[in-house]
């Protein structure tokens, strides 16, 4: 979504290409691990699934980039912490996705204010 957003809505290059780099790097490094997770998903009992939890209102695309960027944020963290319990090396790769995710945030938000300017 993310990198949708930068690609389709922002005129920043150099921005698109480092999100693009660092989805498809994730992608290649946690392919095995998604791999794995599929068998365990319960989609068809979630309590995520129907529309209580999504309440919240987007009012612009800058409210969607914040959105994504948060939770992707988010799920580098889970992913850091419970890999360090298998995978170290994962761990700490996750860690720096997660600050990059911070770069990549900083890097938007001054853009779009460039815009707005």
């Amino acid at each position: 979504m993310v990198e949708d957003v930068v690609r389709l809505g922002m005129d920043r290059p150099a921005l698109l290409r480092r999100v693009r780099a660092l989805r498809t790097r994730l992608g290649r490094e946690t392919r095995a691990l998604r791999r794995g997770v599929i068998v365990s998903r319960g989609s068809e009992s979630d309590p995520g699934r129907g529309d209580r939890f999504d309440r919240t209102r987007r009012r612009s695309l800058e409210d969607v980039l914040a959105a994504n960027l948060k939770r992707a944020q988010e799920a580098a963290r889970v992913l850091e912490e419970v890999l360090k319990l298998e995978d170290a090396r994962l761990a700490a790769r996750m860690k720096e996705v997660r600050f990059q995710l911070y770069d990549v945030e900083k890097q938007a938000a001054l853009a779009l204010k460039e815009v707005r300017s």
